[in-house]
């Protein structure tokens, strides 16, 4: 898996510079606001996707957070109770072959992945029993 920002997560810095760099916009007391903006994004973009592999509730949160960036709503939304069971043990399957194979860094941060994916399913499984309550 690629964990570098994606053509999304670099555009919207890319843009907020480029309005700032406009003679036009230069000229007006929005620039400064601009770029400090995409400056903002930036660094929290280069926190979301980042490897996470240590401190492992705050990198939890991250990842659930780069992972709810990657792939959409739609994209969970379809997956019934299996396909989460066999995400999950895909991922938790690269944890323990990167510990067999001494990759520590990278044993932990699928450890951190798959809890993250854990995090995503109790969302959706907790919204899916909220909507059928409120049907009843």
């Amino acid at each position: 898996m690629d964990n570098s920002p994606d053509k999304e997560s670099g555009y919207i810095p890319t843009q907020l510079r480029a309005l700032a760099d406009d003679k036009v916009a230069a000229t007006c007391a929005y620039a400064s606001d601009l770029r400090r903006a995409a400056d903002e994004l930036e660094r929290l973009n280069s926190i979301i996707y980042s490897p996470q592999n240590d401190a492992f509730l705050s990198g939890v949160s991250i990842e659930a957070e780069h992972q709810r960036q990657r792939w959409s709503q739609q994209h969970d939304a379809q997956k019934n109770g299996w396909n989460w069971f066999w995400t999950i043990g895909y991922l938790s399957q690269k944890a323990a072959t990167a510990f067999e194979c001494g990759d520590y860094d990278k044993a932990k941060h699928h450890c951190i992945s798959t809890a993250a994916l854990m995090k995503t399913m109790h969302r959706y499984v907790s919204e899916h029993e909220a909507f059928l309550k409120g049907q009843g």
